[in-house]
C-alpha cells in the first residue's frame, strides 16, 4: 500500500536555521505568557482578575506555542490545523471568560476592595440602560428541579 507523505511547505536548508530560531523565540514567548497566566491565577486577589489572567495569558501563550509548532514542523497540514486552533482560541477564550465573569458578578462574588469601578453594576443601576442578567432562565416555584437524596447507592452484587 502506498503511503502519502505530508505536504512540506517550500523550504531549503538555508531557511531551516532561521525557522528554528524563530520557533524557539515564539515558543519562549508562549511559555512566558503561560507562566505569567499561571502566576496570575495563583497570586491575584479576586475571581475577576484571575479570570482575566487565565484568559488573556493562555490565549497569547497558546498562540505562541502553535506558531512555534508551525515553524518547526513546516508542513501544510500542521500549519492549517494550528492556524484554525489559533483562530478558534482567539474567538472562544474571550467569550468564555466574559461569561465566567458575568456569572461571577451575577452570583455576587466579592470584588477586591482596590477595584476602581464596577461598570456592570453601574449599567444595571442606570434606568436608561437595558442591561439585565437577573433573569437567566432558572425556573422558580414548583417546577424548579431540586436534587434529592435517594439514599445510599449499592454497587456490586447484592
Amino acid at each position: 500500500m502506498m503511503e502519502l507523505a505530508p505536504m512540506v511547505l517550500a523550504a531549503d536548508d538555508a531557511t531551516a536555521g532561521v525557522r528554528d530560531l524563530l520557533a524557539t523565540i515564539s515558543l519562549a514567548g508562549g511559555l512566558f505568557f503561560m507562566f505569567v497566566g499561571a502566576v496570575g491565577v495563583v497570586r491575584l486577589p479576586d475571581a475577576y482578575q484571575r479570570i482575566h489572567a487565565a484568559s488573556k495569558c493562555t490565549t497569547l501563550g497558546l498562540a505562541g506555542m502553535l506558531i512555534a509548532a508551525i515553524l518547526h514542523v513546516w508542513t501544510l497540514d500542521i500549519a492549517g490545523k494550528a492556524i484554525m486552533a489559533i483562530v478558534f482560541t482567539f474567538v472562544a477564550s474571550p467569550i468564555g471568560s466574559h461569561l465566567l465573569a458575568k456569572a461571577a458578578h451575577h452570583c455576587k462574588i466579592e470584588q477586591w476592595p482596590g477595584t476602581l469601578s464596577d461598570e456592570l453594576a453601574q449599567d444595571k443601576a442606570d434606568p436608561n440602560c437595558s442591561v439585565s442578567d437577573d433573569e437567566i432562565g432558572v425556573p422558580e416555584g414548583p417546577q424548579r428541579l431540586v436534587a434529592q437524596d435517594s439514599g445510599p447507592v449499592h454497587v456490586g452484587a447484592a
